[in-house]
Parts: C-alpha cells; sequence; structure tokens
C-alpha cells in the first residue's frame, strides 16, 4: 500500500513538472494550422514551465546543502548535542580556557552547529574550526566546601568580537575568559526616591560578565563598605540575592 502511495505521489510530481509540454505542443499545433487562440496556450505553457523550473531549481539547492553537509562528517548528535571526540570522524583542535576546574561550554561550531562541551581539565576537544562561543559556565569549590558557579552568556557578534576563534585541526588554541574575575559595583541613582542601588559584577580578562552563585547561600553574602573622600566609613551592609 506504501509502495503504491509513494509511486503515485511520483506520477503527480511529474506531472507538475513536465505537464507544460501538453499545452505548449497544443499551442505549436494550433499556430502551424491558423488556429485562432493558440497565444493563450503557449503563454499558459511558457506561465506552467516557469513555475516549474523555480520549483526544481529549489529542491536542488535544497538537496545540494544536504548533500554538503553530510560531507563535513558522519558525525550525528544526540538529543542533548553533547560532543563525542571518540565518534566524530572529523578533524578535531583543542580550545584551551585558563582554568582547571570543571567547565561546560556551549559554541557553535561551522561544521556542526550549536554542541555542549565539558572538561575538568582547562581543554576542550572541539571541532578544528570556527568556534563561537554561547556561554561558559565553571565550578569550584571553596575551602569550607561550598559549591560556586559562575556563568556568562554571549550573543555579540560586532566586528571586534572576542568569542570566535579558530581552532587548528591538531593544534591548540588559547582562549583567555573565565576565572580569575574582577569584582566591581554598578551604582544606579534613584533622584524620585533619593535612593541608590548597588549591584556587584563580575567579569573576565575579555570583559565578559558573570553570574556568580553558591549552592549554600549562609555566609556566602558579600559585603561592603562606603568610604568618604577622607577614607572614612560612612556605612556598611551586606548585598542580598535575587
Amino acid at each position: 500500500m506504501e509502495f503504491a502511495c509513494g509511486i503515485g505521489m511520483l506520477l503527480i510530481w511529474l506531472a507538475g513538472l513536465l505537464g507544460w509540454i501538453v499545452p505548449l505542443v497544443i499551442g505549436l499545433g494550433w499556430r502551424r494550422r491558423n488556429v485562432p487562440g493558440f497565444q493563450a496556450w503557449t503563454r499558459f505553457a511558457a506561465i506552467w514551465g516557469g513555475t516549474a523550473l523555480v520549483l526544481a531549481a529549489g529542491i536542488g539547492v535544497m538537496l545540494a546543502v544536504s548533500l554538503s553537509g553530510n560531507r563535513h562528517g558522519s558525525y550525528s548528535p544526540d538529543k542533548t548535542s553533547e560532543f563525542s571526540a571518540a565518534t566524530f570522524k572529523g578533524p578535531t583542535g583543542n580550545l584551551k580556557i585558563p582554568f582547571s576546574g570543571e567547565m561546560h561550554l556551549k559554541a557553535e561550531c561551522s561544521t556542526l552547529g550549536v554542541m555542549d562541551f565539558s572538561t575538568s581539565n582547562s581543554t576542550f576537544v572541539v571541532p578544528a574550526g570556527r568556534i563561537t562561543v554561547k556561554s561558559l559556565e565553571v565550578t569550584a569549590r571553596d575551602k569550607q566546601n561550598r559549591k560556586w558557579m559562575a556563568q556568562g552568556n554571549w550573543f555579540y557578534s560586532g566586528e571586534h568580537k572576542t568569542n570566535v576563534v579558530e581552532v587548528p585541526a591538531g593544534g591548540i588554541k588559547e582562549l583567555a575568559m573565565g576565572p580569575p574575575f574582577r569584582a566591581s559595583i554598578q551604582v544606579t541613582y534613584s533622584p524620585v526616591s533619593d535612593s541608590f542601588r548597588m549591584k556587584p559584577l563580575y567579569s573576565d580578562s575579555l570583559g565578559y560578565n558573570y553570574k556568580v552563585c553558591s549552592d549554600d547561600r549562609k555566609g556566602t553574602v558579600p559585603g561592603f563598605e562606603l568610604l568618604d573622600s577622607e577614607n572614612k566609613l560612612v556605612m556598611s551592609g551586606k548585598f542580598e540575592f535575587g
């Protein structure tokens, strides 16, 4: 039954692609016999044939793109899009980030699209070629064994973007993102309520901002002190999560 349906669909597709030949033959035959109305048949054949040509060209482009994508390697990512160097058949390289703890990277590869990568030794094995970092998550523990996580996301694609690198096949490309972070305070003043809001910011050496949090909030809230021009304490307090 399925075979018969397939044959029927193929015949319908061929009729739509080549059916313009019928009105063209009728129009040319009428023209040779000087039968009035042959122009309508030839115009109809021209419109039908042009439409069929556009559709055929579109199908050809889609097939070419599909075949081109398959030539980049025989790797098929699973539902989680986790990259596996063991099953990837194309050339790979190493992307090194100066942090020795657990890291998770989401990046767009020139051959596979957006993929997830993981490492615990500062070096990611990635497909060779252009790599665009979308997000980076690092994890570490302090002396009290509290787990800290920092995550940064980037969507910058300007002329001077620094989250795009070329990883050579069999080589190493270093990318100086991630820890150590530079802490700063963003102060916003509201003249309506005559108050100000302070927000801690954490950025890496490339200037990308990160969200930093802990799985144990007890005793992990950073504090602040405000000093005047003579370095005297004006006020102090603690930040809040949220």
